[in-house]
């Protein structure tokens, strides 16, 4: 039997599938794009998106948790290094980061 990444993965990932807004610095500038989230773990998530920051730059990815109850509504921070980019057909199509802050709070207004 061959053994899946998926199954070398230490921690468990679940789907998730929120707009994601993500920023890093490069060369003095800062960058900031939409994405969305295709999964997350305790160690990190993965972001869809056809612009991706360099691997091993640090990325920022905030988010808004789906509410369970209107009035419990909470913005998730996500702050770690690219590990990985993956392409298709020559595309950037999504980033993975392994997180080492992660953040829950009432949403900036």
């Amino acid at each position: 039997m061959t053994t899946t990444v998926a199954q070398l993965r230490a921690r468990n990932r679940v789907s998730l599938k929120v707009p994601v807004l993500f920023e890093w610095r490069a060369n003095g500038h800062k960058y900031r794009e939409p994405g969305l989230s295709r999964d997350m773990s305790s160690e990190g998530m993965y972001v869809v998106s056809d612009t991706c920051p360099p691997v091993l730059s640090v990325a920022r990815c905030r988010f808004v948790l789906p509410a369970l109850e209107p009035e419990l509504i909470y913005e998730a921070v996500v702050i770690g290094r690219v590990t990985r980019i993956e392409y298709a057909e020559n595309k950037q199509v999504g980033f993975a980061v392994h997180a080492r802050v992660m953040l829950l709070r009432e949403p900036e207004i």
